[in-house]
């Protein structure tokens, strides 16, 4: 009897970088589009405000979900103070989107409503930090606890809410 040939894990591995490859390139050109169209806006409404002081910004501001969806915080708050996004190949990153779920992320101030504390536990792509990671109070699914070295999604547990400690 012959033994049976070990499985080649090489391959899969391959293809996996392939396909991350192209999810980075993706929202690459996701977020670039994103930011071109709010700048876009933003230049558009200042135009327009010259002539008319009496403009408000959420009926003039185009809603288009293929774009960008407008916060009022951030990208709003952000377009009436006339500040611009620039694009910043740095804060691509990889995050755990699910339990031992990864894919790329942009994680810049202007584009995220609310980061926590994560810049402190990973202020960029090569430290070298642990997260451990629970369930918040008031959450749906039972107790569990995560460990991470990357960036976490704020409902990894699935609970509306995860609370992490660094390590």
């Amino acid at each position: 009897m012959h033994p049976t040939p070990k499985r080649s894990y090489f391959l899969s591995c391959l293809r996996r970088g392939a396909s991350r490859r192209r999810a980075k390139e993706e929202l690459f050109a996701n977020i670039q589009k994103t930011i071109n169209f709010y700048n876009k806006e933003r230049e558009r409404f200042f135009e327009a405000k010259s002539k008319d002081s009496s403009l408000q910004i959420e009926k003039f501001i185009k809603y288009d979900s293929t774009f960008i969806t407008w916060d009022t915080r951030k990208l709003r708050g952000g377009l009436e103070k006339n500040r611009a996004i620039e694009f910043d190949p740095n804060d691509l990153r990889v995050a755990v989107y699910r339990p031992f779920c990864k894919q790329y992320l942009y994680f810049n101030h202007h584009l995220i409503h609310s980061r926590y504390c994560q810049p402190d536990f990973f202020p960029n792509d090569t430290t070298n930090n642990l997260v451990i990671c629970v369930p918040g109070q008031g959450g749906r699914c039972d107790f569990s606890v995560f460990i991470s070295n990357t960036l976490l999604d704020l409902n990894i547990f699935e609970s509306g809410i995860a609370v992490s400690y660094e390590l």
